[in-house]
Parts: structure tokens; C-alpha cells; sequence
């Protein structure tokens, strides 16, 4: 666990500036999301590696309620794997939704894309690079059997 002054809860900083004190917290005390992101569709994509993928990443961003947000800015970031996004930051429309394209890397196999927004826990899409367009329809048809 790594220890930083934004872990600290709020009243703990202050107690730790009036006693003239500048420590890191290494506890559990952590703040809770102000919002939350949920994938929508367009998970575990199949796709050829250094291709755009066939649909894009489709995400909603709601408050602790599940109230959709609007005006929220959402970061789409390659994790694994190489590649890019059309779009490296998407605004939520006012049902929440944002989404973005994204270009596998050259890498076969399993590749990843984080999304963050601001008050919320990161989201992961990942999606599988393979050599030919044959073996992406192959697998996307056994993905869509096993569903």
C-alpha cells in the first residue's frame, strides 16, 4: 500500500497541520467515489491487431444514486498492449454516456483501456488483438455462443 497526504481523511489533515505536523497516512482511511463508471457496451471486443476496433467503447458515468452526469469528463488511456484512442478525453452527454474508438496496438492478444473521471474508481475495457480478421470473427462468434 503506498501512503500519500490525499489518503488521509479530511480531519485528519487538519489535526496533522494544526500540530504542525506533515505525515502520510498508511491507513485505511480512504474517501469513497463521488461517482461511479460502468461500461455499457462494446466490452471484449475481438479485433486485428493495429486495427480500429468494429464499435466503440461505450461508458456511463452516474452519482452514488445511479443520477446519470452530465458534463463530466471522462480520460480513455491504452494500459496494455499499445494502440490509441480517437479521442484521449470524451464529455458525458446528459444521459451520462460517453465513448471513444479505439486502435489495438501491435500486440496479439489481450490488450487494455482505463477510463477515469474525476471522483470515480477507473474502469477497464480490454479487448483481444489477433494476426487476421478470420480469427477476430472466429472468436468474436464463440464469444457471442458463450454469452
Amino acid at each position: 500500500m503506498s501512503c500519500s497526504w490525499r489518503m488521509m481523511s479530511k480531519r485528519t489533515r487538519v489535526l496533522a497541520v494544526v500540530a504542525g505536523l506533515l505525515v502520510p497516512s498508511c491507513g485505511d482511511d480512504f474517501t469513497r467515489p463521488s461517482a461511479y463508471i460502468e461500461v455499457v457496451s462494446e466490452n471484449a471486443q475481438n479485433g486485428v491487431a493495429g486495427s480500429q476496433l468494429a464499435n466503440p467503447l461505450v461508458l456511463r458515468v452516474t452519482d452514488v444514486g445511479g443520477t446519470p452526469l452530465a458534463g463530466k469528463l471522462v480520460a480513455f488511456r491504452i494500459a496494455l498492449g499499445g494502440g490509441y484512442v480517437d479521442s484521449g478525453n470524451a464529455i458525458t452527454d446528459d444521459d451520462g454516456l460517453a465513448q471513444s474508438r479505439w486502435i489495438l496496438g501491435p500486440a496479439l492478444g489481450l490488450q487494455g483501456l482505463e477510463t477515469t473521471t474525476a471522483g470515480a474508481t477507473s474502469v477497464m475495457f480490454t479487448a483481444t488483438a489477433h494476426s487476421t480478421v478470420a480469427e477476430a470473427s472466429d472468436a468474436s462468434r464463440s464469444s457471442a455462443r458463450a454469452r
